[in-house]
C-alpha cells in the first residue's frame, strides 16, 4: 500500500509540473507548433504572453463561402480554480466571463463595440455600440437556460452608404435545453421593423427574417441590389446552412 500510494503521488506531481508548464509556456510558440492542425480557412495574427495570460492580435477566418471576418484584439485571463475572463476589442471591448463546475458551465457576456469585428471584405458592414448582458449556463455543450439581452441606441450601415438603422434588440435563449437561438430586432420607426432569428443546432444554422421595411427607406434602395425580386413593405426570408 506505501509503494501505490509513493506512487500515485509521483503522478499527481508529474501532472501538475507538465499542467504547470503547459499553462505557462509561451502561446506564440505552441501556436507555431499547432499551426498544421488548424483548419485552412483560420489565421492567427501575433499571439502574446502564455496560455495562462495572453493576447492575440486579430483572429481571422476566411470561409470557402461567404466573407472574411477578423476578431480583436482578443485578450484573455485564466484564475483558480477554473474560471476564465475574456476581453474583445480596444475602446467599449466585449467581456466574457466562464465558470466551470465540473462539465456545467456558468457564462456572462457583456456588450461592446461593433469596432471589434473586422468586416473590411464584407458588401455591408455595421457600426454601433451594444450595452447590456447575456447570461447562459451550460451541462457540457448543451445549453441549459439563459437570460438577458443586449441593447443598441445607434446601429448604422457604414458601408457601401451610411444609413442609419435606428434601435437593436439582441436576446439569446434555450429555456428547456432546447436549440439556442439568437433575435436580433431592428427597428427605426415606422418605416423598418425587422427581426432576425437564429437557431444553433449540432448539425446546421437555421434563420428566418421578417418584419417590415418602408419602400422609401434608405435601406430599401441598398436591399434591392442585394435582391431585384424584393417586395416592400413586408419582409420575410428563410434559411439554413
Amino acid at each position: 500500500m506505501t509503494r501505490v500510494r509513493r506512487a500515485l503521488s509521483i503522478v499527481v506531481v508529474a501532472t501538475l509540473f507538465l499542467v504547470t508548464l503547459l499553462l505557462n509556456w509561451p502561446v506564440g510558440t505552441l501556436l507555431a507548433a499547432l499551426s498544421n492542425r488548424l483548419p485552412s480557412e483560420v489565421s492567427i495574427a501575433p499571439a502574446h504572453g502564455t496560455l495562462l495570460s495572453g493576447s492575440i492580435t486579430e483572429l481571422r477566418t476566411v470561409p470557402s463561402q461567404g466573407w472574411p471576418i477578423g476578431l480583436g484584439p482578443l485578450h484573455w485571463a485564466w484564475t483558480w480554480p477554473a474560471s476564465i475572463r475574456m476581453t474583445l476589442g480596444d475602446r467599449q471591448s466585449w467581456q466574457l466571463t466562464g465558470k466551470w463546475r465540473g462539465i456545467d458551465s456558468h457564462w456572462r457576456l457583456t456588450g461592446g463595440s461593433l469596432d471589434a469585428f473586422a468586416l473590411r471584405q464584407w458588401p455591408a458592414s455595421l457600426a454601433g455600440t451594444w450595452q447590456g448582458e447575456l447570461v447562459a449556463d451550460f451541462e457540457g455543450m448543451s445549453c441549459k437556460a439563459a437570460q438577458g439581452s443586449l441593447v443598441s441606441r445607434d446601429i448604422r450601415l457604414v458601408t457601401p452608404a451610411p444609413v442609419a438603422l435606428g434601435r437593436g434588440r439582441l436576446n439569446f435563449g434555450c429555456d428547456g435545453g432546447a436549440a439556442p437561438r439568437l433575435d436580433l430586432k431592428i427597428e427605426d420607426k415606422p418605416k423598418l421593423d425587422m427581426t432576425a432569428t437564429l437557431e444553433l443546432r449540432p448539425s446546421d444554422v437555421r434563420g428566418e427574417l421578417r418584419g417590415h421595411l418602408d419602400a422609401n427607406h434608405p435601406l430599401a434602395d441598398w436591399w434591392r441590389l442585394v435582391d431585384r425580386q424584393a417586395e416592400f413593405p413586408d419582409i420575410h426570408r428563410s434559411f439554413d446552412r
